[in-house]
């Protein structure tokens, strides 16, 4: 057999770990998506509050928003700045000309 004629699809089971809005809000369409085009992989998404330890905690990709606080790990830009808005609307029923 010559190397690289046979074809086969991705399989396996991937560990990802993101925040929880992130990975709700973000990624879990991605997977999703990817999870019904390569149905012979699993996704195993953890979304937590705390950063993981990758190696320990068998996690094979992190999504993080902020600073890389450890310089042995490797980084990598997937989007641009996020701008943050904080807004809020008065109470209801309660005017605001006091």
């Amino acid at each position: 057999m010559i190397a690289g004629t046979e074809r086969c699809s991705p399989r396996g089971t991937v560990t990802i770990s993101a925040p929880p809005v992130l990975g709700q809000e973000v990624l879990r369409p991605i997977v999703d998506c990817f999870l019904r085009k390569y149905p012979g992989v699993s996704v195993r998404l953890l979304m937590l509050d705390r950063f993981v330890n990758l190696i320990d905690e068998g996690v094979n990709s992190a999504l993080r928003i902020g600073n890389l606080a450890d310089t042995t790990h490797i980084a990598t830009r997937i989007g641009g700045d996020i701008r943050r808005i904080v807004v809020a609307a008065p109470p209801r029923n309660q005017s605001c000309d006091r």
